[in-house]
């Protein structure tokens, strides 16, 4: 049983708050919020990462485009389980089970989201808390560039599955995350530095903006040499082979 922000036998996922009257210079070095943080009275809406991200990567999107536009609203930016923060949480890492997490975080809080975004593998898990938890009451669902249906995993062995090419659309196929997973087991962490960790990926074909993104995951290890992932990877393994078996399509029918 991890230790969220609520502690305890049931997990509680961290997260980030975002409000468009935050201090800036707390902005810049952001740390997890507390449910003491939470205003009660306002809108609230919970942002879902997807696989291998967190909640401080949707950090400069959020403030931009939504805070500034919706003032009255507070942006709830969770760190799904192994990811983050999270990283304490007692399995099973299921779609099912991330779900609960999202339901235990809305009840630590007091208050429930007025809306829901999902990003990739957190619009699955979106789709999962509608049909688990009827959303929590959230007026509006957005899930945004997920692969809804069920994936074979055994069509995504190798690389060969891919398109040869390489580069940013092969990193967008349905099963990419599987592949990039393969490539990040096989790093030994910790790293000297993230040049390290972008070499390797570029020599396995992977895009710019993939590579920037993973190596953003990148902190320094505890034993204090090197740096080592922020999500566990045998949680990832976890949640992608799961996610592959979901079909939500079931849901929104």
């Amino acid at each position: 049983d991890g230790e969220g922000v609520g502690g305890g036998r049931v997990f509680v996922p961290s997260f980030y708050l975002v409000t468009a009257d935050q201090d800036p210079a707390k902005a810049k070095r952001p740390t997890p919020a507390s449910p003491s943080d939470i205003d009660r009275s306002k809108k609230t809406c919970f942002v879902l990462h997807g696989i291998f991200g967190g909640g401080k990567n949707w950090i400069p999107f959020v403030r931009t485009h939504l805070a500034t536009v919706l003032p009255d609203w507070q942006f709830v930016l969770v760190d799904l389980r192994g990811h983050g923060d999270s990283v304490a949480a007692a399995g099973p890492n299921t779609l099912a089970q991330c779900a609960d997490d999202v339901n235990s975080l809305a009840e630590a809080l007091g208050k429930q989201p007025d809306v829901i975004v999902g990003h990739s593998l957190g619009g699955k898990i979106a789709i999962e808390y509608l049909r688990q938890h009827g959303g929590g009451g959230a007026e509006i669902v957005f899930v945004l560039d997920s692969w809804a249906e069920r994936l074979n995993l055994a069509d995504y062995q190798d690389d060969a599955a891919f398109d040869s090419g390489g580069g940013f659309m092969r990193d967008l196929m349905p099963g990419a995350s599987f592949m990039v997973l393969r490539h990040l087991e096989a790093i030994s962490v910790p790293v000297r530095n993230r040049s390290v960790v972008s070499k390797l990926l570029e020599e396995q074909g992977h895009c710019r903006q993939t590579t920037t993104w993973m190596v953003s995951n990148l902190r320094r290890a505890p034993a204090g040499e090197g740096l080592d992932w922020t999500f566990d990877l045998r949680v990832m393994r976890d949640l992608i082979h799961d996610a592959a078996e979901v079909d939500s399509l079931a849901v929104l029918r």
